[in-house]
């Protein structure tokens, strides 16, 4: 038997499993969790031979919040490495959080402070996941930015997009020599 919490909410007190509760907030996908993605980002990074900092793991201490500037900014990355004096920061992406409107501003936080971001994510949700992140996306710092799939263990540069042309796809072009004989 569960246990039971009295939901405050309710105004007749009524009593609900915190099975019940606790099973609201988790996701319905397939992929890896959260936690698997940090702990795959982790491991890729000690291979690579960085220095791990801080991770979001048992057995390493919880990253910071970073500091963009003078105020102090609400986001935190997954995981702290240095490559000998530069910092490089990891960040694990499940399924449906690329979409969310908050996470470019993450980015922009993120690359400003770093040399580089390793960002991990499912390789089925991979591709949707840079088209939502960078298609159609002004990001100065896109060069900094790495893309771990998981399961793979080695990152990739985040492919630019091919910008569109001036002229439309049915348009055709006909050029017209004349001769004078």
């Amino acid at each position: 038997m569960g246990r039971v919490h009295l939901d405050p909410s309710r105004r007749s007190g009524q009593l609900r499993l915190l099975s019940d509760l606790v099973g609201k907030g988790k996701s319905k996908t397939k992929g890896p969790s959260r936690e698997e993605l940090v702990a795959h980002l982790v491991r890729c990074m000690e291979q690579a031979g960085l220095t791990i900092e801080a991770a979001d793991v048992p057995g390493y201490r919880r990253p910071g919040h970073v500091k963009p500037g003078l105020p102090r900014s609400r986001f935190r990355p997954d995981v702290v490495a240095r490559d000998g004096r530069r910092t490089i920061f990891g960040m694990a992406m499940t399924e449906g959080e690329a979409s969310r409107a908050y996470v470019r501003d993450q980015l922009e936080t993120f690359t400003r402070k770093c040399r580089m971001l390793v960002i991990c994510i499912p390789q089925e949700c991979a591709d949707q996941a840079v088209d939502a992140l960078f298609l159609n996306s002004d990001m100065v710092r896109r060069n900094k930015v790495r893309l771990l799939r998981h399961p793979d263990t080695k990152w990739q540069e985040v492919l630019k997009t091919p910008q569109p042309t001036r002229r439309p796809a049915d348009h055709v072009s006909v050029r017209v020599i004349v001769e004078h004989h």
